[in-house]
């Protein structure tokens, strides 16, 4: 590869042919590289299927990401039943790429009657509705999304971007904040970028940060396994077993809200500092990471519920608990979207106190424990 700066196309081919052409003739002109799957200098490595070779191209070949969403869904992938398109957004986001997002200015136009009627007819719009879904998705993660009719459009917003971005650095580095802290090397560039500016409320917006980008891919494993696209290798325990398992299950899910609920009240609170003390951003990260762990072990949790079989008696005592976990890790993830409605919805006045409530709804257990003693009465007399 060379020292240019690497530009990923992702887009739909046959209906986005032209402005694929288009966007390629413009990012060369300005002296830099695109890297469209079409192309024969497109890297590619025989051991890995094509969307392998797409994502890892997207992680390991690409400085900049620009995404364009038109009118066709395009080629799923058979795993996951995404497309390529979002698979490819998606290792964009997961790796911290600089992402630019087109859409059509029509299928904007007729999001908001989709989120209203979906299911209505828009055959006249899309071949899939999951093209609105997609772009609803890149809604919900926040990403600028911009509006296009044609190449020429993206081309020019794209030139000042660069360009924007270019004095960005430029300035960064003069003022000897380029390079971001060694621990932060992971995390998306904006967390990277609040750490080395430390802006206003710095702390409260680190923390929005990496909350969202760290449950964001969380939730997506949640969606997988509710869509049924997860796999995983499914035991078969004994009724004796399966109660012992329950059990456990039981106090393992005990432990972890346990602990979730001191990462998320103590040491969310006590990393961002009191008032008119600077936080410390490392302590914010690790807050941010146990949250993160908590709700993973969740998802592991359920995803385990899912894949253990036993006699039809205990299934339906897990069947009382399956699903008690997704409304939990919702009402976490839905901290950093609060956080964002303070800082980015109203404007901040020195001196008020805000407050955050996550209220998270008492589960039944009765029905379940109920059917519980009836199986420990069954299995161990």
């Amino acid at each position: 590869m060379t020292g240019k700066t690497r530009i990923f196309i992702s887009s739909t081919y046959y209906d986005l042919e032209e402005i694929r052409e288009h966007m390629s003739e413009n990012i060369t002109a300005l002296g830099h590289e695109a890297v469209l799957s079409e192309f024969s200098s497109f890297p590619v490595i025989p051991s890995l299927k094509a969307i392998e070779n797409c994502k890892h191209n997207v992680r390991e070949n690409s400085d900049i990401f620009i995404l364009i969403i038109g009118q066709r869904r395009g080629s799923i992938d058979s795993v996951t039943d995404r497309s390529v398109t979002n698979l490819e957004y998606e290792t964009a986001k997961q790796n911290g790429l600089d992402i630019f997002v087109f859409v059509k200015q029509e299928i904007l136009d007729s999001l908001q009657k989709w989120k209203d009627h979906p299911n209505e007819d828009y055959s006249a719009i899309v071949d899939s509705t999951e093209v609105f879904r997609f772009t609803h998705n890149i809604q919900i993660d926040q990403q600028w999304i911009l509006p296009f009719t044609t190449s020429n459009e993206i081309s020019e917003i794209i030139k000042n971007q660069l360009s924007v971005r270019l004095k960005e650095l430029l300035d960064r580095r003069k003022e000897g904040r380029l390079k971001p802290t060694y621990e932060f090397l992971r995390e998306s560039l904006r967390a990277q970028q609040i750490v080395l500016d430390k802006p206003k409320y710095w702390e409260f917006l680190l923390q929005e940060e990496l909350l969202r980008t760290k449950l964001t891919k969380i939730r997506k494993g949640y969606d997988d396994l509710k869509r049924g696209l997860v796999q995983n290798n499914s035991r078969y325990l004994t009724g004796t077993e399966y109660v012992q398992w329950l059990r456990m299950k039981i106090t393992d899910f005990r432990n972890i809200i346990h602990l979730l609920g001191i990462a998320i009240n103590e040491e969310c609170h006590s990393a961002v500092g009191p008032p008119g003390v600077p936080g410390d951003p490392i302590a914010i990260q690790q807050a941010a990471d146990k949250v993160a762990n908590g709700c993973e072990k969740l998802l592991v949790w359920e995803t385990e519920l899912v894949f253990t079989s036993a006699p039809d008696d205990c299934l339906e005592a897990a069947s009382l608990i399956k699903g008690i976990t997704f409304p939990i890790v919702e009402k976490v993830s839905s901290i950093a979207d609060k956080m964002s409605e303070i800082f980015r919805s109203i404007e901040i006045e020195p001196g008020r106190e805000y407050t955050l409530n996550i209220k998270i709804d008492p589960i039944d257990w009765d029905p379940f424990a109920a059917k519980l003693d009836q199986l420990i009465s069954k299995y161990f007399g």
